[in-house]
């Protein structure tokens, strides 16, 4: 059991005590325990004038706090630090660690804080999801309205009221509580210490809520006709400035989307990030930034590079020494922002051809409806072409994947656009 002292801690220099100019001393609590001493400040001051002189058993002058209100303060302090420590196991804890649970306080452990720095760990680590998360959390905070917000206030009528504020939405009513359950949970597994019992954060609010599914969203697919009218589409005319040719938005966005469409609907995401090592022998080799660190084989998959879009290949090819395949990094800042640009052209592009709105998922979503529609492709085969999780996990640890089919499969989407 540690021992609790109220004391002040004067500094002495050649045999005199150091007192403020104003001599009010501040007042700790010494926290002895296993043999170590540490100090907690309690916020409390004291004039030395009211300090009690005495001597210690070798004869040296001390002082004690003798401000009954002060003392009175104290021992309430210490009361509670006596009570802590009794409601949960301190005898393995050596002191600094004992000082560090007192000094906290579990009624105040804030959660927006935590959250920051929990997506800003998703971000450094490369998290593809670490946008939709940050997005959860701007949406959490604007319907709580409180930055002060603890993890002690975060209740399941709190939740649920969020929840129902969702409804009217396809994803976010399930992607955005999700992604605060995720968060909350791991708040306390940082703050809470199961071995010695030690529960800063004992609440759990999303045991008495049920997150709703989302929304089956609309088909993103435009149908053949129209994706052929999307590849003939001739941009205007590249504009040319210092001797530099100078791309329109509608033609990048065109030439990454048949890219897209003509690598099995590859996501722009990983053409950004693509390097140069993931081209190998005339095929991409490479883990689906996506979902790469919640799956077990890293969302690995290879596909060939088909002669139809070998020169937008040769056209956006990065032949500097940095490590990215593609240029697209000189031109944009992350992927996210390629992605809004190329959206930006296709719906000027679709404006100008009369085609129905576009955006890059619906080139991933056409190869798809087009491979099983119309190449006679089965479900399971498309789902390993686009690299979703496979239903067979346990099987699949037991053979060695071969990516050919993905590219006759593609190859025949393809030639049924382009023929």
């Amino acid at each position: 059991m540690a021992d609790f002292t109220i004391t002040t801690r004067i500094q002495k220099k050649d045999g005199e005590y150091l007192i403020p100019s104003n001599g009010l001393i501040s007042v700790h609590i010494a926290v002895a325990h296993n043999g170590k001493t540490r100090y907690i400040n309690t916020g409390l001051k004291t004039h030395f004038s009211s300090m009690k002189k005495s001597y210690n058993r070798l004869g040296n002058i001390t002082y004690e706090v003798s401000d009954f209100f002060v003392i009175k303060k104290c021992m309430e302090i210490i009361e509670g630090y006596m009570d802590k420590s009794n409601r949960y196991d301190v005898s393995k804890m050596n002191c600094s660690e004992l000082v560090e649970l007192l000094k906290r306080d579990e009624d105040s452990i804030p959660f927006f804080d935590f959250a920051t720095k929990f997506i800003g760990d998703m971000i450094n680590d490369g998290s593809a999801g670490a946008r939709n998360y940050r997005t959860a959390l701007n949406n959490f905070k604007e319907y709580v309205d409180d930055s002060r917000l603890t993890f002690k206030d975060i209740d399941s009528k709190l939740i649920n009221g969020w929840i129902k504020s969702l409804m009217n939405t396809s994803r976010a009513r399930q992607m955005y509580p999700s992604a605060i359950k995720t968060i909350f949970k791991a708040g306390a597994e940082y703050y809470n210490d199961y071995d010695r019992g030690i529960m800063l954060i004992s609440n759990d609010p999303f045991r008495r809520v049920v997150i709703p599914k989302a929304l089956i969203p609309k088909k993103r697919s435009i149908d053949p006709e129209c994706v052929r009218k999307f590849f003939e589409y001739e941009e205007a005319k590249e504009s040319v400035f210092l001797n530099k040719v100078i791309q329109s938005r509608e033609s990048i966005a065109k030439d990454v989307c048949v890219m897209v469409f003509c690598l099995a609907g590859i996501n722009t995401a990983d053409l950004y990030h693509m390097k140069k090592e993931n081209y190998k022998k005339g095929k991409l080799c490479y883990n689906r930034r996506k979902t790469r660190s919640s799956r077990d084989d890293s969302a690995y998959i290879e596909i060939k590079v088909i002669d139809y879009i070998k020169p937008l290949f040769e056209k956006y090819l990065d032949n500097s020494k940095s490590d990215f395949l593609f240029t697209f990094y000189k031109r944009y800042r992350d992927h996210q922002t390629l992605n809004k640009s190329i959206n930006q052209g296709l719906t000027r592009i679709a404006k100008g051809i009369g085609l129905p709105n576009l955006t890059t998922y619906t080139f991933r979503h056409s190869w798809a409806t087009i491979a099983q529609n119309h190449c006679g492709a089965s479900i399971a085969d498309v789902a390993f072409a686009l690299n979703h999780v496979s239903e067979h996990k346990i099987t699949e640890r037991y053979i060695s994947i071969d990516y050919s089919p993905i590219d006759r499969l593609n190859k025949k989407v393809v030639d049924y656009i382009i023929s």
